[in-house]
């Protein structure tokens, strides 16, 4: 199936790529087009960019996708600072040592929050 078309360069943001498994690809199959919400995009971008020693830059994500992240997600932002997961700095969020060890727990925060 063909992408859908943007009506927007922020609405390019918000398509996700699934790759068919190698059997797949080599029969030919294209690989799947799903459409995300702005709220998804930033999730899957914390989830990466948290993995980063630098983390991720609030400003520069929540500009790119529409959204403002500390309105949105400032109550688990907080939660895991006090936890000492997290720690922010400027507009850069990061994980602490302790955070990168349970970056998962620490992500589904943002999906359940």
């Amino acid at each position: 199936p063909s992408p859908p078309e943007p009506q927007s360069s922020a609405d390019v943001l918000a398509l996700r790529y699934t790759q068919p498994h190698l059997y797949s690809w080599l029969e030919g199959e294209s690989p799947e087009l799903e459409q995300i919400s702005p709220e998804e995009y930033v999730t899957d971008a914390l989830f990466m960019g948290l993995r980063l020693t630098d983390g991720v830059d609030l400003v520069g994500l929540g500009a790119r996708a529409g959204v403002d992240i500390l309105e949105r997600f400032g109550a688990v932002i907080w939660e895991q600072v006090e936890k000492r997961l997290l720690v922010l700095e400027g507009n850069q969020l990061k994980t602490t040592e302790t955070g990168r060890w349970v970056l998962n727990k620490v992500v589904a925060a943002f999906l359940e929050g």
